[in-house]
């Protein structure tokens, strides 16, 4: 007989990190400061999933605050909020081809969540779009780089306020101007934050540097 496979997950009772980010903008009272560290909290939190997956060899490679659930509870979590990445859908385990590069194969769909997507997985789109009307097999490698660009998007997205388009048009220097104008933010955070969203997958820093910066 064939075997039957269970896939158990966790029920999480919350609102998605976009829902999130809206209602503490909302919130005129709330001290810059205070939102700041919210943040923070928040996405500490969603590096220790991230950091996690990457541990185990996956790369989820469709990260955005919508694909994030915050779930609030009295103990545990950054704040008081437990956060859970979802929809793992475009997952890729990268234990296949060295625990490094994720190979993606030429029927295989790339999910680009616009402003999210990291500059090589918009690459790998267009060469798999050229290479399928062309009948032509083409594997495309990705790395783990990709999910924490889309990270660092997040992050820098509810620091600044700025939108994904804005953020995603900005040099180093400019998007290191406005982080130093956010409130709240430790100094020794801004290079490494804005590093997150560096063009060149190698220039940015592991999910698990991330994680012990923002513990």
């Amino acid at each position: 007989p064939t075997p039957e496979v269970w896939l158990v997950m966790e029920h999480v009772e919350g609102k998605s990190l976009t829902q999130v980010m809206s209602e503490v903008v909302s919130i005129p009272a709330l001290d810059p400061v205070e939102r700041t560290s919210v943040t923070l909290r928040v996405m500490y939190s969603v590096s220790k999933d991230l950091a996690y997956i990457h541990s185990r060899d996956y790369a989820h490679l469709d990260l955005s605050s919508n694909n994030i659930m915050c779930a609030y509870r009295r103990t545990g979590g950054a704040g008081g909020v437990v956060t859970r990445l979802i929809d793992f859908g475009s997952a890729r385990y990268t234990g296949a081809v060295g625990g490094a590069d994720v190979l993606v194969g030429t029927c295989s769909v790339l999910a680009l969540t616009q402003g999210y997507a990291s500059p090589e997985m918009v690459e790998a789109a267009e060469a798999k779009n050229a290479a399928s009307a062309a009948g032509v097999v083409c594997d495309v490698k990705l790395t783990l780089a990709a999910d924490v660009y889309s990270f660092g998007m997040i992050l820098l997205q509810m620091l600044t306020g700025k939108t994904t388009a804005a953020l995603a048009k900005m040099n180093t220097a400019v998007t290191l101007k406005h982080l130093r104008a956010v409130a709240g933010v430790p100094a020794e955070l801004h290079s490494l934050i804005v590093s997150c969203v560096e063009y060149e997958p190698e220039d940015r820093p592991t999910a698990a540097a991330v994680c012990g910066a923002l513990g």
